[in-house]
């Protein structure tokens, strides 16, 4: 199985959508792979989807500041960032992105005073026939939805939809999750560590 990558630049949002088409098996974790990908290349992801659809099809979709480019970014970066996301598919590594700092003065001052807001993780096993709903609320900071991600991937847990969104400094991400039997989590034990997992992940990004 390949993975291929392609890109359109939003002028009015000044965002490229960067999208990756590839198949389920190809490497396990395609989710945190990707994002780790974006994030150690310098891009903020303000919102991402994720589909997988009949035999094995994967198509997510992110979309993304790129710090280093105001406007459209230019042909040679773009292709950079397309070999990263098919490489991290293709070549993958255990060894965790290095993250860039991006955020200068005032907006590490920002996020600071937002740290002070509550982060919160909801988990729903009763709305969705198929899924377990998780639901993080959190201010955004580096490295955060890689940390997720890879949290739940770590916890034997395949992400069928999720929903990015950063509004302003404020991070809501919705994940529909099951296990590794294909089934949502019902059990309440189980459903307690993965909420105490995924607080420790995110309390750990506020010291990157």
């Amino acid at each position: 199985r390949d993975a291929i990558a392609w890109h359109q630049y939003l002028p009015q949002q000044r965002t490229v959508e960067y999208t990756v088409g590839t198949y389920e098996e190809i490497v396990p974790g395609i989710f945190h792979r990707l994002t780790g990908a974006l994030t150690s290349k310098g891009l903020q992801i303000l919102s991402a989807e994720i589909n997988t659809l009949a035999d094995g099809l994967v198509i997510d979709r992110f979309y993304c500041i790129d710090s280093d480019n105001t406007d459209q970014p230019d042909p040679g970066r773009i292709k950079q960032i397309e070999e990263a996301l098919v490489q991290a598919l293709k070549a993958p590594t255990e060894s965790p992105p290095v993250f860039r700092k991006l955020w200068n003065a005032s907006s590490q001052a920002r996020v600071a005073k937002l740290s002070n807001l509550p982060t919160n993780v909801r988990i729903d096993s009763s709305t969705s026939e198929r899924f377990t709903i998780i639901d993080v609320f959190t201010h955004d900071r580096m490295g955060l939805l890689y940390a997720i991600t890879r949290t739940l991937f770590e916890l034997g847990l395949s992400v069928g939809v999720a929903k990015i969104g950063t509004h302003l400094d404020q991070v809501v991400d919705v994940f529909y999750v099951v296990d590794q039997s294909g089934r949502k989590i019902t059990d309440e034990d189980q459903l307690d560590r993965i909420r105490e997992r995924l607080l420790n992940a995110i309390r750990e990004t506020e010291s990157n």
